[in-house]
């Protein structure tokens, strides 16, 4: 019996050791759900903007073999994109303003949590702001952060 417990632990360890390498080898071959809880603790210790946005700081949408998971995930990179293409757009107060609460308090919290931006009173802005928040939310109830 002893032997039988053993060889289980080792293989539970070895396999362990192998998702890791996998992970840092850009490839996910965890079953879906451990795909999902891979993709939660990223997003729970980097932030979505580092996730999924310009940064694609561990892996591209396309990596993601979930496709509920792989849309919302696109529709993030597309309004993270648009959203910081914007931003120079608006008036320079309004700018220097946003770009403090991103540098201080991370993207995603700056645009939904941080404040409710009403003395921006650029249309466009509220428009990409009011996605961002709302694919935020997709996100969020996804991965059940």
């Amino acid at each position: 019996m002893i032997p039988y417990l053993l060889a289980a632990v080792g293989g539970y360890l070895i396999g362990d050791s192998m998702k890791d390498k996998n992970i840092v080898a850009n490839v996910v071959t965890e079953e879906d759900e451990d795909e999902i809880t891979t993709w939660k603790n990223y997003a729970d210790k980097d932030g979505y903007d580092s996730v999924f946005g310009e940064g694609e700081k561990f892996f591209t949408a396309k990596d993601i073999k979930d496709s509920e998971l792989r849309d919302i995930a696109n529709q993030y990179k597309r309004n993270y994109k648009e959203l910081n293409a914007y931003i120079p757009k608006l008036s320079d107060d309004d700018k220097e303003e946003l770009i403090s609460a991103i540098d201080n308090e991370g993207f995603d919290y700056a645009l939904s949590g941080y404040s409710d931006w009403k003395e921006i009173k650029d249309t466009k802005f509220k428009q990409l702001r009011k996605q961002h928040n709302s694919i935020q939310d997709k996100l969020n109830n996804f991965l059940d952060l």
